[in-house]
Parts: C-alpha cells; structure tokens; sequence
C-alpha cells in the first residue's frame, strides 16, 4: 500500500488535491509504522501544506487553473519525494 502510493506520487503526470492527501496518507502511515524510511520522514508533513493551491501558484510563480494545478502538483511531488525513499527496509 505504501510503495505503490510512493509510486503514484513520483510518476503521476497529474494529481488532484485530494488524491495527493490521500496518496501522502498512506505514504506516512507506512513511515508511521516502520514500512518505509525516508532520509528526511518530515517532508511528507511539509508537503501536505506545500501542495495547496495558492503554494503551487506562488512557487511557479503562475496563475493556474485547476487543470495546471494538477499537473504542477504532480511534478512538484515528484521532484520533492524521488530519491528520498531509503531502499531496503
């Protein structure tokens, strides 16, 4: 459950709001629980602020619709979670 949400959130061209809370949910239940380790475990926490819409809008510095909302919010995920993920536990 929590590799393949760390797999919808590193590969997904585009996320809604809610299932990028969902996705991140089930991602931290698995740190929670000692599935996953990340190098830093509080960038989940930071993230569910950092993929708010006016976030994505003031880090691109674009005004975006909610269609590029998602798309933005994908790749900002991506960029933010790949290669954080300690392999082997």
């Amino acid at each position: 459950m929590c590799y393949r949400a760390y797999g919808l959130l590193t590969n997904s061209y585009m996320m809604t709001l809610e299932e990028a809370i969902m996705q991140l949910s089930k991602l931290r239940f698995g740190v929670v629980m000692g599935l996953v380790k990340f190098k830093s475990p509080k960038i989940i926490d930071e993230l569910y602020a950092q993929i708010q819409p006016a976030h994505l809008m003031d880090y691109y510095s674009l005004d975006l619709n909610l269609l590029e909302q998602s798309i933005f919010r994908a790749k900002f995920l991506s960029e933010n979670l790949e290669n954080k993920l300690i392999k082997g536990v």
